[in-house]
């Protein structure tokens, strides 16, 4: 999926778990990601079907699908209604999915039992984050740093939780406006890596930094990576992820990182000048204030690096660490 020229980067990947290619069986999450060209407002839906249903990959496309464009579409009058109204209009939405899955493909409704996972940021910085069953969200914003928001509580054991075809079910639902730079959502797979005992692995929190700065195929290379790891660390089951982050926060971001992560990431020397970790710093800044995209000629006039050249010669680490992009004369954020 495309990243559109807006305020905020996303990002979703999933992949099949160990026990389930041994045994011959597909993924059965499904996450997405979207922005509404009109509002700008970016959303993310994460859906983990039912192991034990007969139709939990079904159950969780048809989901996902139909709640991302309603989370994003309807927005405004989410953050607007009263928690308990806009949990309902969620729900409903996701079960009408399921019975017209169910319709088609002549099953129960309980086969296509899933778990459901949301969050949504608006260009004027307010957001909602809504989840039922397991899975982590996660944010992080520049004051307070990397926080879990909604972490399913196992009370009976943990591979109990609930979906959303159960009748008046558990759910967590937030809002808020100017705290948030970054989303990060996860299936019950690597959520047990990545948090525990109510705090998030340094890996989690890179996960969210990275969603602020890195391009889609850079974030899909990341995500691939840690999902790698988490199976040769005993991940079994399937691995879902999905990303929002803010662009207007990636500057600060950058200049706040370690020298020794910001070389890791970026290429940039630890011994680079203030003044050029600075420079680097208003790139993300101006990108982020042209949506994303700026023409190679208004780059080198923002810079005050006089010639094309001399702006390519600046930004070939951003270039190379896959960071920003360089396209038909423009450059990408």
């Amino acid at each position: 999926m495309a990243w559109e020229h807006s305020a905020f980067k996303h990002c979703s990947y999933c992949r099949a778990g160990t026990s389930h290619t041994q045994a011959g069986k597909i993924c059965e999450d499904h996450a997405i990601t979207g922005c509404d060209p009109q509002t700008g407002v970016t959303g993310a839906v994460l859906c983990d079907g039912a192991g034990s249903c007969t139709y939990a990959r079904e159950g969780a496309v048809a989901v996902a699908d139909a709640v991302l464009p309603t989370l994003i579409g309807m927005f405004d009058r989410f953050y607007e209604m009263p928690e308990e109204h806009a949990a309902e209009n969620l729900l409903e939405e996701a079960r009408a999915a399921v019975r017209r899955k169910a319709g088609e493909i002549d099953c129960s409704v309980q086969s296509l039992a899933c778990t459901m996972l949301c969050a949504a940021l608006a260009p004027d910085g307010r957001y909602l984050f809504f989840h039922v069953g397991d899975g982590l969200i996660a944010a992080w914003d520049p004051n307070s740093g990397c926080r879990i928001l909604s972490q399913y509580q196992h009370a009976i054991a943990l591979n109990f939780t609930t979906f959303v075809t159960i009748p008046d079910t558990e759910y967590n639902f937030g809002r808020g406006c100017g705290e948030i730079g970054a989303f990060l959502l996860t299936s019950d797979g690597p959520e047990l890596m990545l948090a525990q005992n109510g705090e998030l692995s340094d890996r989690a929190e890179l996960l969210l930094q990275a969603g602020c700065l890195f391009t889609e195929q850079r974030m899909l290379r990341e995500l691939s990576n840690i999902t790698d790891q988490l199976q040769n660390e005993g991940m079994y089951d399937d691995a879902s992820f999905a990303l929002l982050g803010n662009k207007h926060c990636a500057g600060d971001l950058f200049r706040k990182l370690e020298p020794d992560l910001r070389s890791l990431l970026f290429f940039v020397p630890e011994q680079a000048p203030h003044r050029v970790i600075d420079q680097l710093g208003s790139v993300f800044e101006i990108l982020a204030d042209h949506g994303g995209c700026l023409s190679e000629k208004a780059m080198t006039r923002a810079l005050r690096t006089h010639s094309d050249s001399r702006t390519r010669l600046k930004l070939e680490n951003l270039l190379a660490a896959g960071i920003i992009s360089r396209e038909n004369g423009n450059y990408y954020f």
